[in-house]
């Protein structure tokens, strides 16, 4: 995650907030940014493959 992504979250909150609010939000941000790294690496499967791996259980 880059320092300028934290600072613009940062910066969104209001001037008074709880550190809990602010670290769901970078968690938050960091699983967007992780599964646009992985949909760009190809480690995806198609909507008719996660139905059949819920069907499944």
């Amino acid at each position: 995650m880059k320092k300028a992504v934290v600072l613009e979250a940062l910066d969104s909150l209001d001037d008074e907030f709880e550190a809990e609010e602010f670290i769901e939000r970078i968690f938050f941000i960091e699983k967007i940014e992780k599964g646009l790294l992985d949909a760009k690496e190809g480690r995806v499967i198609s909507y008719e493959e996660a139905k059949r791996r819920f069907a499944d259980r």
